[in-house]
């Protein structure tokens, strides 16, 4: 028995691999020790059904390609192989067993007592395990994109031949030894097929989903759910010390899990979902409960916003609880809270709307939480429940502001409003005005020799999206600049989604411009992630040199925009992307690629940035994007269109004060004139007044207080502190005099009051600081009683 079991699991080995060396050599061992000393072929063939099934169970418990495939695949995949495996198992080990049986007599006819059997046993494993493999190299290479599950049908193919031709092959060898006819070998070989089969799927079962072990787990997983109802801070200690975590192939449901991520997500949202990530890419089988507590706090968050404004930022919550992984799972639900979620998009830049565009987007919203029905849209009444209070509570204010509304388009006339606040301005906007230092400067450098890498900085809502969408029109025909918005779902989660991304624009870009090039296939990545991240960029890298003769050919540089940079950082951070990988690819693009440029825009610096970016980019060029100059300011408040006529509707000393309170801030521009035209709309007038802006930014105070209140949190405390005594001091906002107001000390407020003009909040004239902007000038003013020091509230 040694012997042999030495012999197949060499011959395995050798022909195919090590797994399937081990899983024969160790059946085999088993099963013929246990044999060795009996005739009887029933035994034999239960004896080898019962140890190949459940080593095979075992072995190729699937768990792990039921990660990279669907469950259903994968099951379909193992049931043919299963079905494949017997059938060409009995063919070969009857057929080939018989004959095999005749010629060891023929050979050894003074042999021993087992000859026949031996001679069964490799004719028929060996036999039907070779033609299972050649079957499967055959259909792998067809059906390419259904690998995993060819490669999982093709494992157990192998197995389940070996071990019916092993079985099979034992009677019917020794029926072709003892002279007996070929008939009542086939008979024998069938009956031990049956035999073998019932056997082999009974302990295949056992072993596969490890049933002798699910007691352990089940009582591992109670003990954790009554030991965290007892201590609920302690619930994610107890889930990772429980079977859930150190038995990765646990495939029936584990009882309690559910009621456990729900009482995690009671102390830690942020850590449950963490948890359910662990438990959607590692442990398939329990996706049930984490996909019923994924809705469960999905719910249970969108029911917190109750108001327009919370409703309108509902999505992006949304968005972060529910992956794309997560919607991958189950469409079905991935179609409710897409109606949702589009519901929640709709009143997202409800701020920026005029007031028929409000009407339509409250429609449009009401239109689809129409398309929810929350009786049945779940199987659990407890998350039936949860969304229909959701579905109640967002048709509340939907319903008033509705009627809000169609009050006020009941006056008899209007103003078109051209502005537009918030959104970046599209390719071709007119109220994308002024700019041009920005293009000259990236012109000029974009023509040297040593080309640099570009960082576009500049505060929030500055312009700077709306610069790179309109990089065609400034830079001209020669450069072809990619757009990539990093804030954008799903860019920035692996390394092949962002360079399918980049891929599939500059494909369109190309393509607009007449330039063909061949598409990257989205799969070509995908699969190159599943080997490791490495292999992306070198697939990336293959396909982009095919782009870089074109552009050799006609004379064209891509210039690779990535707005939003920061996301890279936190992407790399959060381990959706190795950083050092993707600096060292853009390192190489500098200084291997005279066809690319890299432009990165964002509202912190490559220093801020910290040492790893730093250590990458050393040709280097920072654009600043500031203020509106003074004729494109007023180009922008008194002819946004052509159609419109601002000079009419407001009038000089109207235009005069809206320039002085944004102090030429493009946002604050868009938003207070939009507000002014709304105001009149509702009003029937049709000119301003100097006291209609100040009513106005009592409103742009209100709607936009997140973009306000961006602007302080991101003041670090001597900078807070530093403009609490700006605003305090007025007239007297000198060095010495805020150094003495702060206590931080001479050198340090000058150092603060440097980086606080830098970022166009503070503004120098002569030896006093004044804030930059009168607008936000009052708004910290309104809000000093939350923002002062309670020592000099």
């Amino acid at each position: 028995a040694t012997g042999l079991c030495c012999v197949i699991g060499a011959l395995f080995g050798g022909l195919f691999s090590m797994r399937f060396a081990i899983v024969a050599s160790m059946a085999t061992g088993i099963g013929s020790g246990i044999i060795v000393q009996t005739q009887n072929d029933i035994f034999v063939g239960i004896v080898f059904g019962i140890t190949y099934g459940w080593m095979l169970g075992l072995t190729f418990n699937s768990a792990g390609a039921l990660r990279r495939a669907s469950m259903w695949s994968i099951t379909i995949a193992s049931l043919v192989g299963i079905v494949v495996g017997l059938l060409v198992g009995t063919l070969t080990g009857t057929v080939l067993g018989y004959w095999a049986g005749v010629a060891v007599v023929q050979i050894f006819p003074f042999g021993f007592d087992l000859e026949g059997s031996i001679a069964g046993i490799f004719a028929g494993s060996f036999a039907g395990s070779t033609i299972v493999w050649i079957m499967g190299m055959i259909v792998r290479s067809v059906f390419r994109s259904r690998g995993e599950a060819v490669e999982v049908a093709t494992r157990l193919g192998i197995v389940v031949a070996a071990a019916f031709g092993v079985a099979v092959g034992v009677p019917v060898g020794d029926a072709g030894s003892n002279a007996s006819g070929f008939m009542a070998g086939a008979a024998a070989g069938y009956t031990q097929g049956l035999i073998v089969g019932a056997a082999f799927l009974a302990s295949y079962v056992i072993g596969y989903y490890r049933l002798p072990l699910y007691p352990g787990d089940a009582f591992s997983m109670l003990n954790t759910f009554f030991a965290s109802r007892a201590h609920a801070s302690r619930v994610f200690d107890y889930l990772r010390q429980c079977s859930l975590h150190w038995n990765e192939s646990i495939f029936l449901p584990l009882p309690y899990l559910k009621r456990m991520l729900q009482i995690a997500a009671g102390q830690d949202v942020e850590q449950t979902l963490a948890e359910i990530s662990f438990i959607v890419q590692e442990r398939p089988q329990q996706r049930w409960a984490a996909l019923a507590a994924t809705y469960e706090i999905a719910l249970n968050e969108l029911g917190r916003a109750t108001t327009l404004d919370t409703i309108g930022q509902a999505y992006r919550r949304l968005r972060a609880i529910l992956t794309l992984e997560i919607r991958e799972l189950n469409p079905h639900m991935a179609l409710l809270f897409g109606h949702l979620e589009d519901a929640s998009q709709e009143v997202a830049g409800y701020a920026m709307l005029s007031t028929r565009d409000r009407q339509a987007a409250l429609n449009q919203m009401s239109a689809h939480l129409a398309q929810i029905h929350p009786n049945t849209a779940f199987r659990d009444v407890r998350l039936n429940r949860l969304l229909e209070r959701v579905v109640n509570q967002w048709r509340v204010p939907l319903g008033q502001e509705l009627a809000a509304l169609k009050q006020a388009l009941e006056s008899l006339s209007s103003i078109e409003n051209p502005y537009t606040a918030g959104p970046a301005l599209a390719l071709y906007s007119p109220l994308f005005v002024g700019r041009q230092d920005v293009a000259r400067r990236l012109g000029e450098a974009l023509r040297r020799p040593d080309r640099p890498t570009f960082f576009l900085n500049g505060e929030r809502r500055m312009g700077k999206s709306s610069i790179l969408k309109h990089l065609p029109v400034l830079l001209g025909p020669r450069y072809l600049p990619i757009f990539c918005d990093l804030q954008a779902t799903g860019i920035t989660s692996s390394a092949s989604a962002f360079f399918q991304f980049m891929a599939h624009a500059v494909y369109e870009a190309l393509k607009g411009r007449f330039l063909a090039v061949k598409e990257l296939e989205r799969g070509r990545l995908e699969a190159a992630q599943r080997e490791n991240e490495a292999a992306v960029y070198h697939r990336f890298e293959a396909w982009l040199q095919g782009v870089e003769r074109v552009l050799e050919q006609q004379d064209r540089v891509l210039l690779l925009t990535f707005d939003e940079f920061e996301e890279l950082d936190d992407a790399g951070r959060r381990g959706y992307i190795d950083l050092k990988l993707l600096l060292s690819w853009f390192r190489s693009v500098i200084q291997n690629h005279p066809r690319l440029a890299l432009l990165f825009s964002g509202a912190k610096t490559v220093n801020d940035m910290g040492v790893l970016w730093t250590g990458y980019f050393v040709n280097v060029e920072m654009i600043w994007v500031s203020f509106l100059p003074p004729q494109d300011a007023r180009h922008l408040i008194a002819q946004p269109v052509p159609t419109f006529s601002g000079e009419e509707i407001f009038g000089e000393l109207v235009i005069a004060e809206i320039m002085r309170v944004t102090h030429g801030h493009p946002f604050l521009i868009q938003a207070l004139c939009k507000q002014l035209v709304e105001d009149l709309n509702f009003r029937s007038r049709r000119r301003a007044q100097v006291q209609d802006v100040t009513a106005a930014i009592e409103k742009i105070l209100q709607t936009w207080s997140v973009y306000f209140w961006n602007l302080w949190d991101r003041a670090d405390p001597p900078a807070q502190s530093c403009l609490l005594a700006v605003l305090a001091l007025a007239e007297d906002a000198r060095v010495s005099q805020l150094a003495q107001y702060t206590g931080l000390g001479v050198q340090s407020t000058q150092l603060t009051l440097e980086k606080l003009c830098k970022r166009d909040i503070l503004r120098q004239q002569d030896d006093t600081y004044r804030l930059a902007v009168p607008i936000f000038q009052e708004w910290l003013a309104r809000n000093l009683y939350l923002l002062a020091p309670a020592s000099r509230s």
